[in-house]
């Protein structure tokens, strides 16, 4: 396995293959939105809250810009975790 995808943890795992694999995501608006949010989730399986609510706000970013129906449940994500960290 080459060392990019070494980690100490598969939540670590999921975190550096999302951020490998998220450049594949410049030219394509929906997909960019889908990879922010992935990053997000994959903050949220090794529990770094702060990091989480970052990449979500970055999805919700291109979801309001391309008017998905997505941004939503994304805002209303974002708003439960700003209250768990307090934020």
């Amino acid at each position: 396995m080459p060392p990019l995808f070494r980690a100490a943890g598969g939540g670590r795992l999921q975190v550096r293959l999302a951020q490998h694999t998220s450049w594949y995501y410049g030219k394509d608006r929906p997909g960019e939105g889908a990879a922010l949010g992935n990053l997000g989730l994959a903050y949220a399986d090794v529990c770094e809250a702060r990091r989480e609510i970052e990449f979500l706000r970055g999805a919700l970013d291109v979801f309001v810009a391309i008017e998905r129906p997505d941004a939503a449940q994304v805002r209303a994500t974002i708003a439960r975790l700003e209250k768990e960290v307090g934020a």
